[in-house]
């Protein structure tokens, strides 16, 4: 006796529905999305080449500013961990001695 067939049969039926519902779905999105979509093309903001290298200095100047600040706190994590390894490394090399 196979008491499991009904459970198979169930499992065959979910699929089917899953199937047909993401198929509808591709549809509907097609519908909604169509070829119309892609066919529009992108406006850009015209700016005056005054205006263009302001804005470029500016991202310059912010860039620079967090540039420093990752190298400031790169040096706030490893000049205290770098002296503590030292310290260590004394005692333990003094304590080695004795």
């Amino acid at each position: 006796m196979m008491g499991g067939a009904g459970h198979i049969q169930d499992m065959i039926h979910k699929v089917k529905q899953n199937r047909a519902l993401k198929s509808s779905q591709k549809r509907d999105l097609k519908k909604q999305f169509g070829r119309k979509a892609d066919t529009r093309e992108l406006e850009f903001v015209k700016v005056s080449e005054m205006e263009l290298e302001q804005i470029k200095q500016k991202n310059r100047l912010k860039a620079k500013k967090e540039r420093i600040k990752k190298h400031v706190m790169t040096l706030l994590i490893f000049i205290p961990l770098f002296i503590l390894i030292m310290y260590y490394l004394k005692k333990s090399l003094f304590m080695t001695l004795k």
